[in-house]
């Protein structure tokens, strides 16, 4: 299967209960869930998975109105991590399906006819997430003697899109390992969007989101979650927010002294990188289980500006056989770049850059979307962790 994980996709470092944000993503209503929100559509599916009870759900949300380069007042309710950029933060509201165990999850950004909208469309999907924030896991990680460890990252995400084709998989695709994410019966449910509109008008969107799933918590499940291996986990560089060093082209990004601190599976691995990555390792005690390989081009991630072509991520390869781990198995993670083959792409304000395609055509040079520098790179193994107890 060749899929991505967002999660990415966010600079969101979860230590413990606390969820703190980067400086450039601090949404004051995260923990309230803004506005409550019902769906717009909820529609019940045939499921496409061979599992015993296994039903799919699509839900619909929206419309949202994101600003287009000619507008000067923001909209949305939460702050964009792009300064062009339109974001809304809801609470969902009791319509949303509960008491069911996840097994996958996919969300993406849809116009009013249901059809994705991508690069070609000129919508940029940051991303588009679901937090269960009443759903805490003690992280699985741990650093070697002496070192003190910080974003200890379990993710209170179920489901997530980007502008990359993007799945969420709480089950492996072999062996006899069950498990799945349970969203319980209660609880508060906050979903985020983040969308940047490089037409010159504002554009009508939607987010879509299908959940393969079991309902209740079924005999013989385990839990499972997604954690982030961070190379900045025990030490080192954060993996959510790198820039390329200047006057280089070519660089990696290594993790060091990651321990397992329980025994389990990742049931389902896959990198996250931005437009310019490559590839990101995942070792278990030096032996590679997973290269999640960036994957550019094709339809809708594939644009022309200025004469120049110009290619963004579609996907990146992920890896769903379960993968055991014991306690105390060293965790290894080295990601590699390679701007000049794959430009970064440019965001407006906030960063100096490493020549970045720029989006916009010359005769909008003086749109805001144009100041600034690159957007960041990311370092990250989205790894879907389902402890043995």
């Amino acid at each position: 299967m060749k899929t991505s994980v967002i999660a990415f996709w966010l600079p969101l470092l979860i230590d413990g209960s606390v969820i703190r944000l980067e400086p450039r993503q601090s949404v004051g209503i995260l923990g309230q869930g803004g506005p409550m929100k019902k769906a717009l559509k909820i529609e019940q599916l045939p499921s496409k998975l061979n599992v015993t009870d296994a039903k799919r759900v699509r839900i619909t949300y929206g419309p949202y109105i994101i600003k287009g380069t000619k507008t000067a007042k923001g909209l949305g309710n939460a702050r964009s991590m792009d300064s062009g950029g339109t974001s809304f933060a809801n609470g969902v509201d009791t319509d949303f399906p509960r008491d069911i165990t996840i097994l996958k999850a996919y969300t993406d950004v849809q116009n009013k006819a249901g059809k994705r909208m991508e690069l070609k469309d000129g919508i940029y999907n940051h991303h588009t997430v679901f937090f269960d924030l009443n759903n805490r896991h003690a992280s699985p990680y741990t650093c070697a003697a002496g070192k003190v460890g910080s974003k200890m990252a379990t993710v209170p995400v179920f489901a997530a899109g980007a502008t990359e084709t993007t799945v969420q998989v709480y089950m492996a695709s072999s062996g006899d390992v069950k498990s799945g994410y349970y969203l319980n019966k209660t609880g508060s449910i906050t979903n985020m969007i983040d969308l940047v509109n490089y037409n010159t008008e504002d554009q009508e969107v939607y987010t879509m989101t299908e959940l393969e799933y079991v309902p209740g918590k079924p005999a013989g499940y385990h839990d499972a979650y997604m954690t982030l291996i961070d190379p900045g986990i025990c030490g080192g560089p954060s993996g959510a927010a790198i820039h390329a060093p200047k006057g280089v082209n070519k660089f990696s990004i290594n993790s060091s002294d990651i321990l397992m601190n329980e025994p389990g599976h990742f049931v389902y691995t896959s990198g996250h990188m931005h437009d310019g990555g490559v590839n990101v390792i995942l070792k278990v005690n030096d032996e590679i289980k997973c290269d999640s390989k960036a994957l550019y081009g094709g339809e809708g991630h594939t644009t022309v500006v200025d004469g120049k072509t110009w290619q963004t991520i579609r996907e990146t390869t992920s890896c769903n056989q379960a993968i055991k781990v014991k306690k105390g198995d060293r965790i290894y993670m080295q990601a590699n770049y390679d701007v000049e083959l794959h430009p970064s792409r440019e965001m407006g304000g906030g960063h100096g850059g490493h020549g970045g395609m720029k989006w916009l055509s010359s005769a909008q040079a003086g749109s805001s979307m144009m100041d600034g520098g690159d957007a960041e790179q990311m370092a990250l193994f989205a790894a879907y962790f389902s402890p043995d107890n």
